[in-house]
């Protein structure tokens, strides 16, 4: 679909929502539960959203859509902090009914992102800008660029440590300022390097940042002149179409695990029109998710998935796979995290060594091409109340289809996010903590094998979960199964009665471990059943077979590594 044509969809989509006494479009707010205090589907005006918009009405390139944009944009710059001496220096607000002091706390990113929007309008919409829409939008880059300056992103924080090097490039090159341009070029630079240390990006293997990332690459290729940034996009857009092809599997047409960060467990509408734009094939987009397409525009000028690796989008080969590698180097390689992905035709399975269970991790995620679905989805989260809870830990041995996993809790994490909203005293309420084997697909039912196993079917697949006895807070643990709807699950119950407080710091026997495997609806199971051994203090998960899977962690909760 053609770049205008999207706009003008995307435009059109809105035009009911457009508030013509504010200039501004809105929505109801899907809240990501941090950052803003403002209630979910809470009737708002975003601000990224709406620069956004006024971007895709410069597309049209016709009066009225202009002078609409112009009047969107004003308002917009004013919701900027242009105070260098405030904190949220150079930053938007998410949302036009909530400024900077009440958000909790504000998104520094959003520097970044109105930024590059703002860059867009002024490198090729420029002649269409009002003079004093067009001197604000040069002050406000000056602000941002430099807030973005000021905090300094490291190569750790992968769509933003990119984003924010070519928003500062081309700020500069704008503004004739060399000191952005500059840093901005040691910024890229030092990523580059750190990317290639670490064997690719930090924030490993992420649908929703591997694709962000290849956006800033090719924005910067698109409005940077910089032949030094130009040169380091180019390197990181390969790295993230290697990223990208080595985890693509065609026989479900999803985005094989594990996954850093994700906001979907299915590939949603924007990320599949982006692969298939840029690689030629006509990949489905899932029913529930075809409605995303009303409702997206990027300025972005796609480029094409480099021909050596775009093999992978037509078929599976060799088949089956299994490949391994680091994601995250440490000093001390048994502290590394590695990365384990495993695809067949019709299956895929990926796990990490170790990681967390926020919200937007997926340390353990499978596929299958399920008869009545587009992909059965496989997942292990760890819930609070019944909502995933970022502050447990799993570890994970993997081979083929088969996962062994440990799980433990962390004494330096948040609730429902990695770090926001730690609380004092590592100190959690709860009335129910559960660790859950999940599939969620249409028709999903589950069966209790006996001997403590049990099956998530969805034809022609089912996932076994092979459970074990353990103890949470010295108290023992206990297996049931249930279904809602199409997701159906199997979990074990560390607590669940009157609301508790949990203090991490100070618990202990916490033994708890499963192990998963996916298999045909009739194929057999292996005779071989997980055992624990609990010795000094350390929890040892062992599953013998060829090769014998092993796991090993603390009773007591931990910090995060």
């Amino acid at each position: 679909m053609e770049q205008v044509e999207l706009a003008r969809r995307y435009v059109q989509a809105q035009e009911e929502n457009y508030d013509a006494k504010l200039h501004l479009f809105g929505g109801p707010f899907h809240s990501s539960g941090y950052h803003s205090t403002v209630p979910a589907d809470t009737w708002v005006h975003g601000t990224r959203d709406n620069l956004n918009y006024a971007l895709a009405l410069l597309r049209l390139k016709e009066e009225q859509a202009t002078v609409r944009a112009n009047k969107v944009v004003r308002v917009m710059l004013t919701l900027q902090e242009t105070d260098p001496c405030e904190a949220t220096y150079g930053i938007w607000p998410y949302l036009y009914e909530e400024p900077l002091a009440q958000m909790s706390p504000p998104d520094w990113n959003w520097a970044d992102f109105n930024g590059a929007l703002l860059e867009h309008m002024i490198i090729e919409q420029r002649d269409q800008l009002e003079a004093d829409v067009e001197q604000g939008i040069l002050q406000a880059l000056g602000h941002a660029g430099w807030s973005i300056f000021r905090r300094n992103v490291g190569p750790g924080y992968t769509n933003i440590g990119i984003m924010g090097g070519a928003v500062t490039v081309i700020a500069g090159e704008i503004l004739s300022d060399k000191r952005l341009v500059t840093y901005g070029r040691r910024r890229l630079e030092r990523f580059v390097a750190h990317t290639e240390y670490h064997g690719g990006f930090n924030e490993y293997n992420s649908p929703t940042y591997t694709i962000t990332a290849l956006h800033e690459c090719e924005r910067t290729l698109q409005l940077a002149k910089d032949p030094i940034a130009r040169d380091c996009a180019e390197t990181l857009r390969r790295v993230a179409w290697e990223t990208i092809c080595r985890h693509y599997h065609p026989g479900t047409n999803q985005w094989s695990g594990p996954h850093s960060r994700a906001y979907s467990d299915l590939l949603r509408a924007n990320t599949v029109y982006e692969l298939g734009v840029r690689t030629g094939v006509d990949i489905p987009i899932h029913p529930s998710m075809e409605h995303e397409m009303d409702v997206f525009f990027s300025p972005v000028e796609p480029l094409p998935c480099p021909e050596d690796l775009r093999a992978r989008f037509d078929e599976l080969s060799p088949c089956p796979v299994q490949f391994s590698n680091v994601l995250v180097r440490e000093e001390d390689p048994l502290d590394s995290r590695m990365g384990t992905t495993w695809m067949s035709r019709e299956v895929s399975l990926g796990s990490t060594n170790h990681d967390d269970t926020w919200v937007q991790r997926r340390p353990l995620i499978g596929y299958w091409k399920a008869a009545n679905d587009p992909a059965a989805c496989l997942r292990l989260v760890f819930l609070k109340n019944g909502v995933e809870f970022a502050s447990a830990y799993l570890r994970s041995a993997q081979h083929e289809n088969r996962v062994l996993t440990a799980c433990n809790l962390l004494t330096d994490r948040g609730d429902w996010h990695c770090s926001l909203d730690r609380p004092k005293d590592a100190t959690f309420e709860t009335s129910e903590f559960t660790l859950r084997y999940q599939l969620q697909a249409q028709g999903a039912t589950v069966e209790d094998l006996g001997e403590g196993r049990y099956a998530l079917i969805a034809p022609p697949y089912r996932a076994v979960v092979h459970t074990l006895p353990g103890r949470f807070a010295g108290e023992p643990i206990y297996w049931e199964c249930g279904c809602d709807g199409d997701t159906c699950w199997v979990q074990a119950v560390c607590y669940r009665g009157p609301v508790r407080k949990f203090r991490f710091n100070e618990l202990a026997d916490i033994e708890l471990a499963g192990s998963v495997e996916i298999v045909g609806v009739d194929e057999p199971l292996g005779s071989a059943e997980p055992m624990t051994v609990v010795a000094d203090g350390i929890l040892t998960a062992v599953w013998e077979g060829k090769p014998r899977l092993t796991v090993s962690g603390p009773t007591t909760p931990e910090t995060y590594k």
